[in-house]
């Protein structure tokens, strides 16, 4: 390494699969060592991987508490948030979440709307819907737009996540109802 100006401690330029070196940070005017060991710049374990979740839903109250629920669950992880179809599909071609909690009743275009291009712009992903009301012609919507799931939004927290895992298993919840 010696004159070729690269520094084994040079954190910007890490090698992909080699561990971070240790870090030296100024803290309130006295030295602190930050140590970094064992942090792989490649890939996570699988272990350390948390299913990637969306929350689409105009209501910024039940967007925070349904995230809350989310949270809780050390496997899952809330990538993104979006209020109407517009954001939902942008969100969701950054963040690339494994599934999408979405309000059947949005802003400008319906969450079915947002569904099927959902589906079409991002095959793998799963989604549940939300909703205040549950009729026969909304669940046949959500099963002919391809949705695994739908919820009341008055579901107990516990059923939420019980939800969430049997469809990130690959199961269709409008198929056994």
């Amino acid at each position: 390494m010696r004159g070729s100006g690269a520094s084994p401690f040079n954190t910007n330029s890490t090698p992909v699969g080699s561990v971070h070196p240790v870090r030296l940070v100024q803290v309130g005017g006295a030295d602190r060592v930050r140590f970094r060991f064992g942090h792989r710049a490649d890939k996570e374990t699988p272990a350390m991987l948390k299913r990637r979740i969306m929350i689409v839903d105009d209501h910024p109250l039940f967007r925070n508490g349904l995230r809350r629920i989310i949270d809780q669950d050390p496997r899952l992880k809330v990538v993104a948030e979006a209020t109407n179809g517009h954001e939902a599909l942008h969100q969701a071609d950054i963040h690339r979440p494994a599934l999408v909690l979405m309000d059947v009743q949005l802003p400008g275009v319906t969450g079915l709307q947002i569904a099927s291009a959902l589906r079409r712009q991002r095959p793998n992903t799963s989604i549940i819907f939300l909703s205040m009301h549950v009729d026969e012609e909304r669940l046949f919507a959500a099963i002919r737009v391809g949705a695994a799931g739908f919820l009341t939004k008055d579901s107990d927290p516990n059923a939420i996540l019980e939800a969430v895992h049997a469809v990130l298993r690959g199961e269709n919840l409008l198929q056994q109802a």
